[in-house]
């Protein structure tokens, strides 16, 4: 098991592609996975109104989307389309970096945190066809530096700023969850 643990971390998605040889563990039984998902209706909660008048009508939104389907689209909540346009932009950099520079930042084989693909659990275990960067970010005490990428060289300031943005707008929903619920505004912050 451990040699299938070591592969899974440092073999990149992209090198096995390069291979021109999917391994096993890749293949799902077929059958297995559900393609075609139902729709669901996700309510789309306006961020913007809830300081507004209407804002009963959105937090009604926002208990609905959460009572039915358990999600919602937020909009209008702020973030410049082209600060997440320069997110994503990053990332794709981060991921088109050569592998010997994104196995600086590899995960252990015990651990989920850092550059790598699914943590391997069983031999038997099916894996996604992805790679992943995991890093955790709150309460900022518990960051591992040694994660976060040096290269592009903006990665850190522009995922700070990021997870500054994600902070206020998941203080803000929590906020409106409370009020949706008819508890105390900061009771979910206080958790």
């Amino acid at each position: 098991m451990a040699e299938t643990q070591q592969e899974t971390v440092f073999k990149s998605v992209l090198e096995l592609a390069n291979n021109n040889q999917v391994p096993e563990k890749y293949f799902y039984a077929q059958g297995s996975i559900n393609t075609s998902p139902p729709l669901l209706a996700v309510p789309q909660v306006d961020l913007s109104l809830l300081t507004s008048p209407a804002r009963q009508q959105e937090l009604n939104k926002l208990q609905s989307g959460l009572k039915s389907c358990g999600c919602i689209q937020v909009i209008n909540h702020g973030i410049e389309d082209s600060f997440l346009d320069k997110v994503r932009e990053i990332s794709k950099q981060f991921f088109a970096l050569p592998t010997e520079e994104k196995l600086k930042y590899a995960r252990t084989v015990n651990q989920i945190e850092g550059y790598g693909n699914d943590k391997v659990l069983t031999d038997n275990q099916r894996l996604d066809w992805s790679d992943r960067l995991y890093l955790n970010v709150f309460p900022e005490d518990i960051r591992k530096l040694q994660f976060w990428p040096q290269k592009p060289e903006c990665f850190r300031e522009v995922f700070e700023k990021y997870i500054k943005d994600m902070k206020l707008l998941s203080e803000s929903l929590l906020k409106a969850m409370a009020v949706s619920l008819n508890v105390e505004e900061n009771c979910f912050l206080d958790q």
